[in-house]
C-alpha cells in the first residue's frame, strides 16, 4: 500500500488483510463479529443508489488499534490537513479518494470543485463536507440519535 493513499477501495483492503470482499463489507456495515470498520466512505456518484463505492481509510486497515478512539473531527484533519485551503483533483482523484477522472467529474458539483486554465481546484471546504456527508458512520449516528 502506498504511504501516500488515504482511502483505498475494498481490493486493496482484500489483498492487504486476506479476507474476503464479502467480510469487508460486512465490517464496514458494522455487521460482523470481529469487529468493524469504523472510518469508510461510500464515493459513488449517487449515494443513495444499490450499488456503493466504498473507500476505507488505509491506517484503519494498516493499524485499526492506533485509531480506534479517534473522532470524525481528528480523522478529517488527517485526512485534510487545515493549513491546506485547496487541492488540486490530481491529487483528489489518486491519493485522497482513489477514485477515477470520471467520477471526480461526476462529483465536482458536489465537492465544489472549480475548474481552472489546464487544472480543477477543490476547496478544503468542499472536500470536507463531502467526507461527513459520505461517511458511513454517519448514517450510524443518525439511527442512533433516532432511536
Amino acid at each position: 500500500m502506498n504511504g501516500r493513499t488515504l482511502l483505498v477501495k475494498v481490493d486493496t483492503v482484500r489483498h492487504f488483510t486476506g479476507l474476503s470482499a464479502d467480510a469487508i463489507y460486512e465490517r464496514a456495515d458494522g455487521d460482523s463479529l470481529f469487529g468493524g470498520y469504523v472510518w469508510v466512505w461510500n464515493v459513488a456518484a449517487d449515494p443513495a443508489a444499490d450499488q456503493r463505492d466504498l473507500r476505507f481509510w488505509a491506517r484503519e486497515v494498516v493499524a485499526p488499534e492506533t485509531v480506534k478512539d479517534w473522532t470524525l473531527d481528528r480523522v478529517i484533519k488527517s485526512l485534510l490537513p487545515p493549513k491546506r485551503s485547496q487541492y488540486p483533483a490530481g491529487e483528489i482523484y489518486t491519493t485522497l479518494l482513489s477514485i477515477s477522472r470520471q467520477s471526480l467529474m461526476r462529483l465536482r458539483g458536489e465537492l465544489n470543485g472549480q475548474l481552472a486554465v489546464g487544472s480543477s481546484f477543490f476547496p478544503r471546504e468542499g472536500l470536507e463536507t463531502f467526507l461527513r456527508k459520505r461517511w458511513l458512520g454517519s448514517s450510524v449516528q443518525s439511527r442512533e440519535v433516532a432511536a
